[in-house]
């Protein structure tokens, strides 16, 4: 499994909602890479359930780490 983490203050800071997606859309491409295609991905799933506490408290409001989850099957190349 991949995991991208990535909080909401970099996002806001950097463009916010449009800039998100593009990240993640770019995070998904590089994970396909690194994992050696597309077809090796079971899912790719993004959420945001972690709130920053410290981050939060320092800036005065809610924090959160944005998550993409990839799953994929590993592979290896060998001869049998």
């Amino acid at each position: 499994e991949l995991v991208f983490d990535v909080n909401s203050a970099y996002f806001y800071n950097h463009g916010g909602y449009e800039f998100a997606k593009q990240f993640y859309a770019d995070a998904y491409k590089a994970a396909a890479e690194i994992v050696g295609g597309e077809q090796y991905i079971l899912s790719a799933v993004m959420h945001a359930d972690e709130r920053n506490r410290a981050m939060s408290e320092a800036l005065g409001e809610d924090v959160y780490h944005y998550h993409l989850h990839v799953v994929y099957i590993p592979v290896v190349e060998k001869q049998i």
